[in-house]
């Protein structure tokens, strides 16, 4: 099953996950973030093995947060989950 992720805000977007997708404020992202408490190159989602995808954080100042809890190494993400 592909995976979506979902940017809430004034306008939600909508985008598909593929196999490596970088998050963060600097365009060359695969999704861009505009927003100042996101890093240039802020966390990275990879489709691991079954299929799964896995959040890791890739050293932004403020850190990544998944269902309002600090990521310390990487988290298998869930339906539903918040980052």
């Amino acid at each position: 099953m592909a995976g979506k992720l979902i940017l809430l805000g004034e306008q939600p977007s909508e985008y598909k996950l593929g196999a490596f997708t970088t998050l963060g404020r600097h365009p060359d992202n695969t999704i861009q973030v505009l927003d100042r408490i996101v890093s240039k190159e802020h966390a990275r989602v990879t489709l691991g093995p079954g299929g799964r995808y896995i959040l890791r954080d890739v050293g932004s100042f403020n850190g990544t947060f998944v269902n309002g809890e600090r990521l310390r190494a990487e988290h298998v993400l869930t339906n539903g989950d918040q980052v």
